[in-house]
C-alpha cells in the first residue's frame, strides 16, 4: 500500500532498530512495514480435529491487557497472530511473572490449550511455567485457574487438557519464568480449543473511522460490507461475521485482503492487511476508532447513504 522506495526504507529502519540482537534469520517473508506477522488472513492454525483456536485474532480474540513487552515485533498480540515464528518477549532482564489478558469474541468453554516455543531466540529463553485462568466477570477480576503447565524449551504444538472447565469471556495467561535465560523470556504462540457458548448478533458497524490510512467509511447491509478510505482512492468490499470483518481493499495500483476485529463496544477496530499475492508475509496494522455513525463518502465511492 506504500510506494516501493518507502517500503524498503521502512523495512530497513524497523529491522535495524527493533529486533533483538539474538534474533536468528528465518525464512519467513518480512512485511513491507515491519508489521505484526501472521499467516494467510483468516486461516488460523487448527488442531488435528480441524478446530479453530478460540483465542486467535481471526476468530475475533483481542489482547485487552498487555504484559511488559520488548517492543518492535515482540508484542503480546503475536501470541494470537497464527504464526509460530513470531511471538512475545519481555524486556531485557525482566524476569517477573507477566500476564496477558485476552478477550474472547463470546462466552466460551475452553477444553484444550496449546503453546509454541520452537522459534524462541535462544536456548533457555522459552517460557517454562504458565498459568491459564478464565473469568466470566471482567477482564480484571473473577479469574479461576483452568491449567498450570510446564513447557518444553524450543518446542511447538505442546498440547494440554485443562484441569478444570469454567465458562468465561476473558482468558489470563501468566508466564511465570523461563528455562534459565537471565536476559529474555519468550512465548511464540498460544491456542485454546473448546466451545463458543453463545453467538450474540453484533451491532451494525456502519460509520466513519479514523484509521491508519485516513478516514474509513463503512456501510453494512446484512453481513455485507462496502466502503472506502481516504488514501490513494481506497475502496473496500467484504463481509462481517460476529465482530470479525474480512475485506478486500483496492487502491489505484495495488490491492489485497485485510482482517479486522471490532472491540466489544464497537468503538474501535483492530486490523491486519496484506498485499495480494503476498498473504504469507507479515500483516501490517490497520487500526482506528469510530468517530461517527454517519457513513460519509469518498470522491471515488458513489451512490452511498451519507447519513444513518
Amino acid at each position: 500500500m506504500k510506494r516501493f522506495a518507502l517500503v524498503m526504507l521502512l523495512i530497513v529502519l524497523v529491522f535495524a532498530g527493533c529486533k533483538k540482537k539474538e534474533t536468528p534469520a528465518t525464512t519467513t517473508p518480512q512485511g513491507e512495514q515491519g508489521g505484526t506477522a501472521s499467516t494467510a488472513p483468516g486461516s488460523a492454525p487448527t488442531a488435528a480435529t480441524g478446530e479453530m483456536s478460540l483465542v486467535s485474532f481471526s476468530a475475533g480474540a483481542l489482547v485487552v491487557q498487555k504484559p511488559q513487552e520488548y517492543g518492535g515485533n515482540w508484542e503480546a498480540f503475536n501470541l494470537l497472530d497464527e504464526n509460530t515464528s513470531t511471538g512475545w518477549a519481555a524486556p531485557k532482564g525482566v524476569m517477573s511473572p507477566q500476564a496477558t489478558v485476552i478477550e474472547l469474541p463470546e462466552r466460551s468453554l475452553l477444553k484444550r490449550i496449546e503453546f509454541d516455543t520452537a522459534h524462541a531466540d535462544c536456548d533457555t529463553c522459552g517460557a517454562k511455567d504458565i498459568d491459564v485462568e478464565v473469568s466470566d466477570v471482567a477482564p480484571t477480576s473473577g479469574f479461576q485457574k483452568i491449567a498450570s503447565v510446564e513447557l518444553l524449551d524450543r518446542t511447538d504444538h505442546q498440547q494440554f487438557a485443562v484441569g478444570s472447565e469454567f465458562p468465561g469471556r476473558w482468558v489470563r495467561l501468566t508466564v511465570k519464568n523461563n528455562w534459565g535465560s537471565e536476559e529474555y523470556t519468550e512465548l511464540m504462540e498460544f491456542r485454546a480449543y473448546g466451545t463458543q457458548l453463545i453467538h450474540t448478533p453484533f451491532p451494525d458497524v456502519s460509520g466513519t473511522y479514523d484509521s491508519t490510512f485516513g478516514r474509513m467509511h463503512l456501510r453494512q447491509r446484512g453481513t455485507s460490507i462496502s466502503g472506502c478510505y481516504e488514501h490513494d482512492d481506497g475502496l473496500l468490499t467484504g463481509s462481517i461475521e460476529g465482530r470479525v470483518m474480512k475485506l478486500k481493499w483496492t487502491q489505484s495500483s495495488t490491492r489485497g485482503p485485510a482482517t479486522m476485529v471490532f472491540s466489544s463496544d464497537g468503538r474501535n477496530l483492530f486490523g491486519l492487511w496484506w498485499d495480494e499475492g503476498n498473504e504469507l508475509a507479515p500483516g501490517s496494522h490497520w487500526d482506528g476508532p469510530k468517530i461517527s455513525s454517519t457513513v460519509g463518502s469518498c470522491p471515488n465511492w458513489k451512490n452511498v447513504d451519507t447519513a444513518r
